[in-house]
């Protein structure tokens, strides 16, 4: 059976990262946790559950993964966020994956679907948000891109990438003010990182950015299963857009805190 690494990047997720680290342990062969300056208990909870605990300064977050998956001894690794937790089924097809050789040799990831939870809730609402990901993988053949605010592996024809059928349960926001905070710590973040360029075209985007961008999240991404949080959620989301692009327009930070 190929042993497995897990990692995962981490800043002040204390309320989180014990039911993240508790599922993941039960199929890592190590755990990896890569930090950006905790200032909570982070480090105690990781070292509990008998993850490796490294700290390096944030620049990105592709930088920061590819760091963390560099960390791990192992060739196939599983990146998870702290706010996640594989399921129970999800684990057992890991394992069946690993101890079967005609898919370790013949596959260079697999593709796993996440699922939003809302706060208060176990499981997953009905036609929750789900979405794709390539989360474990060979990292002799895939790797996160070092790129500041994309964190995602591109899926290509050239890949060979297996479908697994069981989900990672997100849990995404512990309240409405902590999405909103994370939102605006982001939006500061990205100014400061994206490139100023295509000045007109941000200016045509401004005045249908806002609407555009809550009928996405509302309707597209289905944050209308949510009720009240769905609504919220939205317009958090399509407020902070508006602002991005209002930052690229203006070429200055409108978030300072």
């Amino acid at each position: 059976m190929e042993k497995l690494s897990v990692f995962l990047i981490t800043k002040n997720e204390e309320e989180r990262l014990p039911a993240t680290l508790k599922a993941a342990a039960d199929i890592a062969d190590e755990l990896i946790i890569l930090d950006s300056g905790s200032t909570d208990n982070t480090k105690v909870i990781a070292e509990k559950h008998g993850a490796q605990f490294h700290v390096r300064a944030f620049d990105g977050f592709g930088q920061q993964k590819l760091a963390a998956q560099n960390l791990c001894r192992h060739k196939w690794v599983l990146n998870i966020d702290a706010d996640e937790v594989l399921s129970e089924e999800l684990k057992t097809e890991i394992r069946d994956f690993l101890n079967d050789a005609e898919k370790v040799e013949h596959f260079d990831g697999g593709s796993i679907w996440i699922k939003g939870v809302l706060p208060g809730e176990v499981s997953p609402r009905r036609f929750a948000r789900s979405y794709n990901r390539i989360r474990f993988y060979n990292k002799t053949k895939l790797a996160f891109p070092e790129h500041s605010t994309f964190d995602n592996i591109d899926f290509d024809p050239a890949y060979h990438i297996h479908q697994f059928r069981h989900i990672i349960l997100h849990y995404s926001f512990l309240s409405i003010k902590a999405l909103n905070q994370k939102a605006r710590t982001r939006v500061q973040f990205y100014f400061e990182q994206e490139k100023k360029g295509a000045w007109l075209k941000n200016l045509i985007r401004l005045p249908f950015e806002f609407i555009f961008s809550f009928v996405k999240c509302y309707f597209l991404r289905r944050h209308f299963t949510e009720g009240l949080y769905g609504l919220q959620n939205s317009y958090i989301y399509a407020k902070y857009r508006h602002i991005r692009i209002l930052q690229r327009v203006l070429n200055r930070p409108l978030i300072n805190s």
